[in-house]
């Protein structure tokens, strides 16, 4: 069996997703490609997830993106897939981050009859879904019905959903892309319970006082500028500090030298570069409270995710997958980012009420359902058929989360 891994991007869930995939599928007795950027593979977080696996597959690295804008972005992503499709000739393909590629992919396969398309089975992963949440305005709601009708016709043998509400949206909806769509776990690793004071130690942190923190991309799209002034507002203790680990965009950066007093008591500690994962660990751990104040997001958030591993609340959007789960599940507090009087208020109160948070039994369930061989064992189910492979055995489905929420424990 001739396997195509197809992933051009790289950060965030991109190089954790094939770590584990290709893991597995090394394990398999299958041919394996990776086909990737050259971008993606010279970043720092190739080098750091991939090395200990390539060697047991084949890479290709020789695409250069020519554009960031979001369509064109698609575009190439479609192109290659197909030249990658009509070069290796393989029986089955698995493409991590499917964002944006049905809606250009669904009048190219309707046009041209499929091509390599009739012979292998694609199986994709959705992670922002916009579609399957409300919207107000009119543009918005026909481009989503687009993206519905786009996401059903591309060709997808299965389509996986890590979002449950956006899976829960389209299995509602029925039809065909009902019966080809799967929930999928979002891998996330156990870690080590170590002591806030020792996890912040590890990373040379001040050891005193309270700190809220968030792990990841910098952005203002990941809400940090809300966070920022969020906190040079609240009320606070003069220990309390904010925590920012992950590479910070240009927009953050200047942001932050407007407030170069507060970086100089180390009231906010930047630390701007991406960290291996026992680092991150530390990180969470160090924090007393964890924020995911993303704007208008609808996707799965992997760093609450990360933050109920290490034990931590969150301080979440009030919006999407956050809004939903985190009071649902008891993984902490949700407020409306956006209004800064009342997240300024919030964050501090939700401070307060950090050391009282303990995990509920639901968020102990949900870090089984998410797993790492959960999501192995999920998304190598229909390529271990194709094989004459047992699946998995112990595989945990959402209900079992549920279940927890039904007795009152979250």
């Amino acid at each position: 069996m001739r396997v195509l891994v197809f992933e051009i991007g790289f950060g965030g869930h991109r190089t954790t997703y094939l770590r584990h995939l290709l893991e597995a599928l090394a394990r398999l007795d299958c041919e394996v490609i990776l086909y990737t950027s050259r971008e993606a593979w010279d970043s720092s977080e190739s080098r750091i997830n991939l090395d200990p696996v390539c060697d047991r597959v084949q890479v290709e690295a020789s695409s250069e993106r020519t554009t960031m804008d979001p369509l064109g972005v698609a575009r190439e992503k479609c192109r290659w897939l197909e030249e990658a499709g009509r070069r290796f000739r393989p029986d089955h393909v698995f493409v991590p981050t499917g964002d944006g590629m049905s809606e250009i992919m669904a009048p190219r396969r309707l046009l041209r009859g499929g091509r390599w398309w009739r012979d292998v089975e694609v199986e994709v992963i959705m992670h922002g879904c916009r579609f399957a949440y409300p919207q107000s305005h009119w543009r918005r709601r026909q481009v989503d019905r687009y993206s519905r009708f786009a996401l059903r016709s591309a060709g997808w043998a299965r389509v996986h959903f890590v979002d449950v509400l956006a899976y829960d949206f389209v299995r509602k909806q029925g039809g065909v892309l009902a019966e080809r769509s799967r929930l999928l776990p979002d891998p996330i690793e156990p870690v080590e319970q170590i002591s806030t004071i020792d996890a912040r130690r590890m990373l040379d942190l001040p050891e005193d006082g309270r700190c809220i923190g968030c792990i990841g991309e910098m952005s203002a799209r990941k809400g940090i500028d809300l966070l920022i002034r969020a906190f040079v507002d609240a009320e606070r203790r003069p220990t309390d500090r904010l925590l920012l680990i992950g590479r910070h965009d240009e927009q953050i950066v200047k942001m932050l030298e407007a407030h170069r007093e507060l970086l100089a008591a180390k009231q906010i500690v930047s630390v701007d570069r991406f960290l291996e994962m026992e680092k991150m660990a530390c990180g969470f751990a160090s924090m007393d409270l964890v924020a995911t104040p993303y704007r208008r997001t609808t996707a799965i958030s992997s760093i609450a995710l990360r933050a109920v591993a290490a034990g931590r609340p969150v301080l979440g959007t009030d919006q999407g997958w956050l809004g939903a789960l985190v009071p649902k599940l008891g993984l902490g507090w949700t407020c409306d980012v956006l209004d800064p009087e009342v997240f300024r208020r919030d964050l501090s109160r939700c401070l307060d009420r950090a050391e009282q948070y303990r995990p509920t039994e639901a968020a102990d369930r949900l870090l089984a359902f998410h797993a790492p061989e959960n999501f192995i064992g999920a998304w190598t189910a229909r390529l271990r058929e194709r094989m004459g492979l047992a699946p998995y055995e112990d595989l945990m489905d959402w209900s079992h989360v549920l279940a927890a929420t039904d007795k009152g424990d979250a």
